[in-house]
């Protein structure tokens, strides 16, 4: 191990030897900062500028970013496409729920308040389950589960939306199994 004088010279100004036996350090000293005193140079005026051009671009990035993803969710919703969780004001016929597996189907929202129940009915028009109102969730649709899964219904059943009015609506499943809008 080579030490040079410097190094031992650097070491002597930082201990203070108060015997022979015991060595101590003695504690940093810190310079008193005074933020008055302090002028800036021209380094540090340049660092200074690079660092708020970064930022504008980063917020010019994520502004126009933003934009995008504004557009593209707009467009989304507005074609019914908002998938699990999106807004649509079309009927939903969904065969698994992410909740548990089986038949939720979501109801547009203009039908929210004016509906007392739906029912599956079998193509021979007989009733196979009435649906469980379970809330209005996705931009205020209402919400109505079913014990089994979509696909174990007969293709060809029809969900028959009942009105408070006394009208009922009638939509056609053809594949029971598959996702259906309308």
């Amino acid at each position: 191990m080579k030490v040079s004088s410097t190094g031992i010279t650097n070491v002597a100004r930082t201990m203070e030897v108060s015997s022979p036996s015991s060595i101590t350090k003695s504690p940093p000293k810190t310079p008193e900062l005074n933020p008055s005193k302090l002028e800036p140079n021209d380094q540090m005026l340049e660092q200074f500028q690079k660092m708020i051009e970064f930022v504008m671009r980063l917020l010019e990035m994520l502004i126009e970013g933003a934009k995008a993803n504004s557009a593209a969710a707009t467009k989304a919703l507005s074609n019914g496409l908002g998938g699990s969780g999106g807004v649509s004001n079309e009927f939903l016929w969904k065969p698994s729920s992410e909740k548990n597996g089986n038949l939720v189907v979501l109801l547009p929202s203009n039908l929210t308040g004016k509906v007392s129940g739906i029912e599956v009915k079998a193509p021979n028009g007989r009733t196979i389950e009435g649906g469980k109102f379970s809330g209005v969730h996705n931009g205020g649709r209402e919400h109505f589960r079913f014990s089994k899964p979509g696909a174990s219904f007969p293709a060809g059943s029809e969900v028959h939306i009942h009105l408070k009015d006394g009208n009922t609506k009638v939509i056609q499943i053809a594949n029971p199994g598959s996702r259906v809008t309308k």
